[in-house]
């Protein structure tokens, strides 16, 4: 009796040779993906902090993986901003007080001078601005000069002459009270009115512009920080 041999199973070492070769090739093709994405967000990492305004083409980058697509990342340029101790070019401080002390008069200053460049235009200071505000916040109610003193940011600022000044270049009155002719009024004009809006509307520009390093949050934080820094 002759029989037929059995059919004969796969090779075994065939078997697990193909499922080894692409088990290989899914190991290396997930490692070179993230390997490959890890590259560029560690370097656009970099690009960001390092203050590179750039665009960065990630598909110049060469790789072997068809699947991957081209990524463009685009980078901001973060402004150099200096410390108090490279500004006034001291580096040791008595206390933190004393530290944060110098920090607010010198960005006062600083405060102050981008004012009275923004201001220079309009042939204001920034004191005739304040009273100008002042008045033009009483929406034609009239002022003493005692309120305007009470009301002004610099407190040793001389009201009377700067209504004086004011008054020279048409943007202020003078008046006798209705009600007490001892009293003098001041009221903005018409002129006034004019000259106060276009100088505010420079002056929130430049607000903006310098103070673009903050965010809203901040500046929220930062005002309570001085609120209570004045007790």
């Amino acid at each position: 009796m002759i029989f037929s041999a059995p059919a004969a199973p796969p090779p075994y070492h065939a078997y697990h040779a193909y499922h080894a070769y692409h088990a290989y090739h899914a190991y290396h093709a997930y490692h070179a993906y993230h390997a490959y994405h890890a590259y560029h967000a560690y370097h656009a990492y970099h690009a960001y902090h390092d203050g590179n305004s750039t665009t960065q083409q990630l598909n110049n980058q060469p790789h072997n993986n068809p699947t991957l697509t081209s990524v463009s990342i685009v980078t901001t340029r973060k402004p150099y901003m200096p410390t108090i101790e490279q500004e006034i070019q001291q580096t040791t401080f008595t206390s933190p007080a004393h530290r944060t002390q110098l920090n607010i008069l010198y960005t006062a200053g600083w405060i102050n001078q981008q004012t009275m460049q923004a201001l220079r235009p309009f042939g204001l200071s920034i004191q005739q601005f304040n009273i100008l505000r002042i008045l033009r916040g009483r929406k034609g109610e009239p002022a003493t000069v005692k309120l305007l003193t009470e009301r002004m940011l610099d407190k040793m600022s001389n009201a009377s002459r700067l209504v004086d000044k004011l008054k020279e270049k048409g943007y202020v009155k003078r008046q006798e009270c209705e009600t007490d002719r001892r009293r003098v009024d001041i009221v903005i004009t018409k002129k006034g009115l004019g000259i106060v809006g276009r100088a505010s509307e420079a002056m929130e520009r430049d607000v903006i512009q310098r103070f673009s390093h903050l965010e809203p949050e901040e500046f929220d934080r930062l005002s309570e920080l001085l609120d209570r820094l004045r007790g």
